[in-house]
């Protein structure tokens, strides 16, 4: 009986840590306050040049998630974020896969294997857009 709980418990903490992606906010600017949009209204530029408008810096978000999860889940998880500050958009700042050492070990020993991202999650003034 023991065995098998101690099997149920071992395939829940791999559903459980494989299947999530978290999140977390540093705000950067207290002074403006923006409503929450919905996440599909959150723009992605890979860099500050390709946004032509002007703009202002408003959070750092931070994404971590099991590596073995595609780039687009971590993109998601970090617009519903932005959204819910008011960002309309995210700078792409850095997504860093695990070392090939913390591979090996989430796969013999099941330890965390994180692929960690960084966006800066910005208010896009569209009024006065320079196209």
């Amino acid at each position: 009986m023991r065995m098998r709980l101690n099997k149920y418990f071992i395939l829940f903490c791999i559903i459980f840590l494989s299947g999530c992606v978290s999140t977390s906010v540093t705000r950067l600017d207290y002074n403006d306050n923006y409503s929450a949009i919905q996440p599909d209204q959150v723009n992605v530029y890979l860099n500050e040049k390709d946004v032509k408008c002007k703009y202002k810096k408003i959070a750092l978000i931070k994404t971590k998630a099991n590596y073995g999860f595609k780039d687009n889940k971590s993109i998601k998880a970090a617009r519903k974020k932005a959204a819910s500050i008011g960002a309309n958009g995210l700078i792409l700042q850095q997504i860093k896969d695990p070392s090939t050492g913390s591979k090996i070990a989430n796969a013999l020993l099941l330890t965390p294997a994180n692929k960690k991202g960084t966006l800066v999650a910005i208010h896009v003034d569209k009024k006065a857009c320079n196209k």
